[in-house]
């Protein structure tokens, strides 16, 4: 879809599902969901290349063994984007040399809380050079966790379906902890429009903000449960922008409780288009590092 084309032009994808990167707007000359010019339907390798998913990656190897186009699809769409990650990465790097404790010269212990389908933070089990051990991961989507359990070798015992599994039972220390929590009641694309009187449209967007805040705030105390039990070295965060543009109160009550936590922070919203992806959308970024 070339950007101010009409909507005739859009082709939904498999199963007339639209995925995120369509949904959150992503302003390039032909996305997923649409074509890949002359027409094509553009297919999940070249939406994934798009997102900045290592395609020599064990778990994008393992995501096409198991998953359907359709899935991937759906997996490509969701996924971390890579340009974020490496970003992150680098900060949390520097801010743990800059504490005394450099990451490298010895294997990471990693776990990742909302992982999402094809987790693309780590391409072939490394991160900008340091050796890593995936140890944990939850995700309510089973193909895609055993897609990830698959490639990173992650013990049964230990692939949860729910991120309060992991809170609850995860005993191992880790080194990094990686938590995306769910972002579709916080995109400005759900807001309430043009249905009902203005009355009606408040009172769903109240309750939107409600159940957005429920959501959230939950997804943060199971990674803050986790960060204490397993005490992780670094800890990466990742959500969509829309939480700081249409929900302002949530966000600085999520500010507060990270600033409680015995981390020092670094936080900056972002365009994944600065950081050399193809596409736009602007996410939240926050990188902390223990304080002990």
């Amino acid at each position: 879809m070339q950007r101010g084309a009409g909507l005739s032009q859009v082709s939904s994808g498999p199963k007339d599902v639209l995925p995120t990167l369509l949904v959150t707007r992503a302003q390039v000359p032909y996305v997923s969901g649409g074509v890949a010019g002359a027409g094509r339907p553009m297919q999940a390798r070249e939406a994934a290349v798009l997102m900045g998913i290592g395609l020599g990656s064990e778990v994008w190897r393992a995501a096409e063994r198991r998953l359907s186009e359709a899935a991937l699809w759906g997996a490509t769409a969701d996924a971390v984007d890579g340009h974020h990650v490496r970003a992150l990465w680098r900060n949390a790097a520097e801010m743990a040399k800059g504490r005394g404790r450099a990451l490298e010269g010895r294997e990471l212990q990693y776990a990742g809380m909302f992982a999402g389908a094809i987790d693309s933070i780590f391409t072939g089990g490394r991160a900008v050079g340091w050796p890593l051990r995936y140890a944990a991961v939850a995700e309510k989507v089973w193909e895609r966790r055993e897609c990830l359990s698959e490639a990173y070798f992650i013990p049964k015992a230990r692939r949860y379906s729910t991120a309060r599994q992991m809170a609850e039972r995860l005993g191992v220390r880790l080194d990094v902890l990686s938590a995306t929590p769910a972002c579709q009641l916080l995109s400005s694309a759900r807001r309430p429009k043009g249905k009902g009187s203005e009355r009606q449209r408040s009172r769903a967007w109240r309750e939107l903000q409600g159940r957005a805040r429920r959501r959230l705030l939950a997804d943060v105390e199971m990674v803050r449960r986790v960060a204490e039990r397993c005490e992780p070295q670094v800890i990466l965060l990742e959500e969509t922008a829309g939480l700081r543009s249409h929900h302002k109160a949530l966000y600085e009550e999520v500010q507060t409780e990270l600033r409680s936590w015995p981390y020092a922070w670094r936080h900056v919203e972002i365009d994944c288009s600065e950081l050399g992806a193809a596409h736009h959308r602007k996410r939240l970024l926050w990188v902390g590092v223990r304080l002990d």
